[in-house]
């Protein structure tokens, strides 16, 4: 008698919990792909220079670095109604916000200056 119940138990946990999973995996076509920018203010900072990479994966993970170079996986990543938010592999903040078919925001280097960027879908 509780074998069969228990099996429809397990039944409405799996398929509860991959459909939870998936809810939360969700981003908006607009945000899944590479987005390149440049860093405005930023030339000669940095050996990398000012130009940025952004990619953003349709299970939500990103990755987020200079041109040319292995891209690294970021810390984290939220992509949220029209925004864009993150923490590159070296605590670096960004934060952007769709518009007009470009993401706006800003770039922080470890909670330091925040230096503007705007990227475009490639």
């Amino acid at each position: 008698m509780f074998e069969g119940a228990w099996a429809h138990l397990a039944f409405i946990l799996a398929v509860g919990t991959a459909a939870a999973s998936y809810a939360q995996t969700q981003v908006p076509a607009w945000a899944v792909g590479k987005w390149v920018g440049k860093l405005e203010g930023f030339s000669g900072r940095s050996k990398d220079g000012p130009d940025r990479v952004l990619i953003i994966a349709a299970n939500g993970k990103c990755r987020w670095g200079v041109p040319h170079a292995s891209i690294p996986d970021t810390l984290s990543c939220t992509v949220s109604g029209n925004s864009v938010s993150l923490v590159t592999s070296a605590n670096s903040e960004v934060k952007l916000a769709f518009g007009n078919g470009t993401l706006k925001g800003s770039f922080s280097q470890q909670k330091s200056i925040a230096y503007p960027i705007t990227m475009t879908k490639e």
